[in-house]
């Protein structure tokens, strides 16, 4: 079996869906994202982990856009999306949920699911008011992706009303309704029950399928489980890559994140 490592060293012969050359943002005197190297390849199943203030929120905000870098570029399928607006990186096909949750808790499952399913079936914006989103075309895609996360059955129910672990997957769901080729998840379990958990693990994995994927995540029993490769941050820099068996036994990484030589 060829590890993460070796297809990670090779990838010049593949083709990457992201990329970031000497990718930078400092605050003030305070550099968050360090001149980092990323390249994920088409299809990946990823994973960035560190501590807290490891910088992993500033790169995904880099990558969609909401942050600007103080220096260094960003390629999405080969094409320098560095000063491209986040509007557009979602019609490229960049997806992202968030650590909290972002979901309009007053509105039925099925309204939340639908305001981003009008994503690319429409070019009128108009169609991002709720008088008008109730077309075929929208409520049939929100249907078919609400039983692909298991949630056809609550659509009628206020959003905030689900437990914490389906607003997750509503979340990721309505990330998936914009057409996404890469989708970057920020800690897609937290707050999740283990059974949720389970739910959300077997739910990412169906759609590395399809999709690829980076995960940011705490749970290291879910990084692991999930992940073929892993990027390690500290202090705004990559200390380490490489698949997760390789991970657990570096000795840096035990070190600044793990929690010393028993991790």
């Amino acid at each position: 079996m060829i590890s993460c490592r070796i297809i990670y060293a090779g990838s010049e012969f593949m083709n990457p869906i992201l990329k970031t050359e000497g990718l930078t943002c400092s605050f003030g005197g305070l550099v968050a994202v360090n001149s980092v190297d990323y390249r994920l390849d088409k299809g990946q199943l990823a994973s960035i982990i560190g501590p807290n203030g490891a910088g992993k929120s500033t790169f995904y905000k880099l990558i969609v856009g909401v942050q600007t870098p103080t220096q260094g570029r960003i390629y999405f399928n080969g094409e320098d999306i560095t000063d491209v607006k986040p509007h557009r990186r979602v019609e490229m096909g960049i997806a992202k949920s968030f650590q909290i949750v972002q979901i309009f808790a007053d509105m039925r499952v099925i309204e939340n699911m639908a305001v981003a399913a009008q994503q690319g079936l429409t070019k009128d914006s108009r169609m991002f008011y709720l008088s008008s989103w109730k077309n075929s075309k929208t409520i049939q895609k929100s249907e078919e992706i609400l039983g692909r996360i298991d949630l056809l059955g609550d659509k009628e129910k206020k959003a905030g009303s689900l437990p914490q672990g389906q607003k997750k997957r509503l979340e990721i769901g309505m990330a998936l309704a914009t057409d996404p080729s890469l989708l970057l998840l920020d800690e897609p379990t937290a707050g999740s029950s283990p059974a949720e958990t389970q739910m959300t693990i077997d739910l990412v994995k169906e759609l590395s399928k399809d999709l690829s994927i980076v995960i940011v995540e705490h749970k290291m029993d879910v990084v692991m489980k999930l992940a073929e490769r892993i990027t390690v941050m500290h202090q705004g820099r990559i200390i380490a890559d490489g698949t997760p068996n390789e991970i657990r036994s570096n000795e840096l990484v035990k070190s600044v994140y793990l929690g010393g030589s028993d991790a």
